[in-house]
């Protein structure tokens, strides 16, 4: 399976999740990606900032904070083979 990952809005990213993702709620997103095969966008993925700003320090320490994102969400097609 050949395609081609490219970077997508918040707002394209959005769109393909919306209705397809079981959270059903949109999350912070920092950086999204989609796969496209054949000009079709057929998965997403996107990363943002986790909630608990305790949690960036604990993985990081206070000074790396700011560098701390989590990968929210993941999804595709159920079509894709």
């Amino acid at each position: 399976m050949i395609g081609e990952l490219k970077t997508l809005t918040a707002k394209e990213a959005w769109n393909f999740l919306k209705p397809r993702h079981y959270a059903g709620r949109r999350p912070q997103i920092s950086k999204a990606f989609g796969w496209y095969i054949e000009d079709r966008l057929v998965a997403v993925c996107t990363f943002g900032k986790p909630a608990s700003n305790t949690l960036c320090e604990g993985i990081c320490g206070k000074e790396w904070t700011s560098h701390v994102y989590e990968l929210n969400r993941l999804c595709r097609v159920d079509d894709l083979t």
